[in-house]
């Protein structure tokens, strides 16, 4: 009669392979790892990702406590690195990357429709409304309602992603920031002017481009140069506004508010106090076991 092989827990390397290497890879995956990349994917994606990493490493987590492998409240090497999700938008689909530490665990592709180059020659764009609204009142002082207004209508172009280093918003901001503090005459001329060319995607304004931008305003005057620009865009764009109605209900998972993530990358890291800062790998390699 054979004896029978004692168990083992599950680690990292069990259900992700050789994508990760290094102490982690030998590592048990504990309950707290599992929730906290539940938490990266929830702030990432707004709901964790049904067979996503963290579905495989809650699974694999559960067997470990199951088997009194590993006590539920173990604080593990893994969490000390902490976890994140990188969204990367290539060529129509959202790539998502999920990370342990630095190293790449999983990933997928989901195809998207691209609505933004859809409707790209069907009317004015974003960058075009803000360029417009520039020669309105090109001597108008940036102040922080303005400046917030570009940030929103940027935000809208990209995606929801806002604030990025050399954009629209970032400059627009710094601009306020400065004509508030040291008295300075930065106008929206100096900080729109060319916007299509600064934009790094663009898409059609449409209706609740310019509620978003309202939203952000509230009942003030402040940004109402961006926001008449806007809605005078979306008078011009009614046509692809019907347009790219027809289109949504031809692409799967195609949204206009949400159908572009910040073109470079997108990274939403969990981390214990104290770990901040951690970026991930750009050559790893995602590879995943479901299993």
């Amino acid at each position: 009669m054979s004896q029978e092989q004692p168990q083992k827990p599950v680690t990292y390397k069990d259900i992700f392979g050789d994508s990760i290497q290094g102490e982690v890879a030998e590592q048990p995956v504990t309950i707290e790892d599992a929730a906290l990349m539940q938490s990266a994917e929830s702030h990432a994606l707004g709901k964790t990702s049904k067979g996503g990493a963290a579905s495989i490493m809650q699974s694999a987590a559960n067997k470990n406590v199951q088997r009194h492998m590993v006590d539920p409240t173990t604080h593990s090497e893994a969490a000390e690195r902490g976890f994140g999700i990188r969204e990367t938008f290539v060529d129509g689909k959202v790539c998502r990357e999920e990370f342990v530490g630095q190293e790449s665990v999983y990933a997928e592709s989901t195809f998207v429709a691209t609505l933004s180059e859809l409707a790209a020659k069907q009317g004015i764009t974003i960058g075009e409304a803000l360029e417009e609204a520039a020669h309105d009142d090109s001597e108008k002082i940036v102040d922080k309602g303005t400046a917030r207004a570009i940030q929103s209508a940027e935000a809208r172009a990209t995606g929801g992603y806002r604030g990025f280093e050399g954009g629209l918003g970032a400059s627009a901001q710094s601009a306020a920031q400065k004509n508030a503090e040291h008295g300075t005459h930065i106008t929206l001329f100096n900080v729109l002017d060319g916007a299509t060319e600064k934009m790094l995607v663009d898409k059609v304004v449409m209706k609740d481009d310019v509620e978003k931008v309202k939203q952000v305003t509230g009942d003030k005057d402040e940004g109402s140069v961006i926001i008449s620009a806007f809605e005078r865009a979306v008078d011009a764009n009614s046509n692809a506004d019907k347009y790219l109605q027809n289109q949504y209900t031809k692409h799967i998972k195609a949204d206009p508010e949400d159908d572009i993530p910040h073109p470079h990358a997108e990274y939403t890291q969990t981390t214990p106090k104290g770990m901040e800062g951690t970026s991930p790998s750009k050559d790893a390699i995602p590879h995943a076991h479901a299993d």
